[in-house]
């Protein structure tokens, strides 16, 4: 029982360092596509960081461990990248809308087979069923719930 203490507080302490590990890591990530963002930059670099940050968000996500962090986690990213995603998406489809069919062809091949599209195509689907596993639970339960009150 007197142990009791240090044990929560040590606990505390390890909680927190885990929540200020993950807001470190959104800074790097604003760091970075604010970096991308520059006139200086080419669009395929931008693509290139963009596409890497949004992998490396979505694998934290995962290793966060509670869903609703995960969510939490993915929500920040959104909010405070937001105006800086937007206008490297917009950069990045411009670039491609001067391109032509061809040029577009051997881009999009080419993005085939850059490491962080196979990434991405595994990590998104792991992403969905992490969260979506815990939506379909709520509704259940919710639905259950509805049953039960009538």
């Amino acid at each position: 029982m007197r142990y009791l203490p240090l044990f929560l507080g040590i606990l505390f302490l390890f909680s927190g360092c885990k929540a200020s590990k993950y807001m470190d890591l959104l800074s790097v990530h604003q760091k970075d596509l604010l970096r991308a963002s520059a006139a200086d930059v080419s669009p395929r670099e931008k693509l290139d960081v963009t596409a890497n940050t949004l992998l490396a968000v979505l694998n934290e996500s995962l290793e966060i461990g509670p869903v609703k962090k995960s969510v939490r986690h993915i929500d920040q990213f959104n909010k405070v990248n937001k105006q800086t995603l937007e206008g490297l998406f917009k950069d990045i489809n411009q670039w491609t809308d001067g391109m032509s069919k061809n040029e577009r062809t051997l881009f999009y091949i080419g993005l085939a087979t850059k490491p962080y599209t196979l990434k991405l195509v595994q990590t998104i689907p792991k992403v969905e069923r992490k969260i979506s596993r815990k939506i379909a639970m709520y509704q259940f339960f919710g639905s259950l719930l509805n049953l039960v009150k009538i």
